[in-house]
């Protein structure tokens, strides 16, 4: 859904008043007034060709009300369907070059039976310098040791690539979006 709005004054407008897109709505980005559950929002960074880093999977997600992006990634993709399986999931991103290999993961009977609605998204976001780049910027630090996330390439670009999508979405910045932890399902 796109809400749109007049983004000038009526009365000093020439003609028609110019309207403009403010913010998407998305199945992940959703806010449910009604209920305390949580949506989360899912990202997946798989490599879009091969390299050493081939058969990792990288996650982050994020409930839009909370200020919190938790990522992790992980060799064995099998591990990564079991934590999605947990998760209320409403929306998966993920970058376009990387569609077969997801729907791959989607087949598995565990997740079959969610309603998880999947958006592609530009493959440049997935790339962890850029993610790198992007969230030490959003988030006014030199690197991402104190999140824990700095040695964790696809864990990066999924985190970068989230924020980036949430941005395209909200179209403002994201100052309620403080922090990245590092996502240990044992404490879950």
């Amino acid at each position: 859904v796109a809400i749109c709005e007049q983004v000038e004054d009526p009365a000093l407008a020439q003609g028609i008043v110019k309207r403009d897109v403010i913010r998407v709505i998305t199945s992940g980005t959703y806010l449910d007034d009604h209920s305390s559950d949580p949506r989360y929002l899912l990202c997946l960074g798989i490599p879009i060709r091969a390299t050493h880093a081939q058969g990792l999977v990288g996650m982050a997600f994020i409930d839009p009300t909370t200020g919190t992006i938790q990522a992790n990634q992980y060799e064995n993709p099998n591990r990564v369907i079991e934590i999605m399986a947990k998760l209320p999931i409403y929306e998966c991103i993920y970058a376009e070059g990387t569609e077969d290999k997801i729907k791959e993961i989607f087949k598995h009977p565990l997740l079959k039976v969610k309603n998880i609605v999947f958006s592609g998204h530009d493959d440049w976001c997935f790339n962890p310098e850029i993610a790198h780049k992007a969230l030490t910027q959003h988030f006014a630090i030199p690197n991402l040791r104190g999140f824990g996330i700095e040695g964790l390439p696809l864990a990066v670009a999924s985190s970068g690539a989230l924020l980036e999508y949430l941005k395209q979405m909200n179209k403002q910045p994201l100052r309620h979006i403080d922090r990245i932890t590092l996502y240990a399902d044992s404490q879950y």
